[in-house]
């Protein structure tokens, strides 16, 4: 009973989030919120990573690029992603 309330929404039902692109109904904005993600690729210009997060791909173009944009507070080291250490 729990898996047909929960999960599967029946069609034509007012609770149920439709997906424009596929068709998907889910029961909840959540679900269909995180199901929009699948939808959503994105591509390394310069190979052929793919990924749904922006921060994950935005970093790699900095691996890509070589840019370091990150700089250490008492000199001028510059690293790719931001760290505290302190040793």
């Amino acid at each position: 009973m729990h898996i047909r309330k929960r999960h599967m929404p029946l069609e034509g039902s007012m609770d149920a989030f439709t997906c424009d692109i596929c068709g998907l109904m889910t029961v909840s904005k959540n679900d269909l919120k995180q199901h929009m993600k699948f939808h959503k690729k994105l591509f390394c210009e310069y190979c052929s990573f793919v990924t749904d997060c922006l921060s994950r791909l935005r970093r790699l173009l900095l691996v890509h690029t070589k840019e370091r944009p990150f700089q250490c507070g008492l000199c001028q080291y510059r690293y790719l992603v931001f760290q505290i250490k302190w040793w």
